[in-house]
């Protein structure tokens, strides 16, 4: 099993960010929940370094705070490239809109 750390914006996060890595064939472990993207920002270059030795996704909504999502990625790295171990994704406009999205799968998968 490949396990893989979480590190997102917020409590909602968890069970989408979860459930991405279950339908990859990974097991999440022990989410960062940092409860506002000002808060996540400044952690992600280090994460990136830790990501040397163990799996992380970061999960972070895309609240216009840059012209497009590749630019808030460079952005938030500090310019430096990305590490083999580490997946930073951009949601945008919000992980909650990538839900809301297909409503057919949505009413399925939380049986409403």
């Amino acid at each position: 099993m490949t396990f893989v750390r979480l590190a997102l914006e917020g409590e909602t996060d968890v069970p989408i960010a979860g459930r991405i890595l279950r339908l990859a064939g990974c097991e999440p472990f022990e989410p960062i929940v940092a409860h506002s993207k000002t808060r996540l920002d400044p952690m992600i270059p280090g994460l990136n370094r830790a990501a040397a030795g163990m799996n992380w996704l970061v999960l972070r909504d895309f609240d216009q705070d840059a012209p497009c999502p590749a630019a808030l990625i460079h952005r938030l790295l500090d310019g430096r490239s990305l590490s083999a171990r580490f997946s930073l994704r951009i949601a945008v406009r919000s992980a909650e809109s990538w839900l809301l999205a297909d409503i057919d799968a949505f009413t399925t998968e939380f049986a409403v």
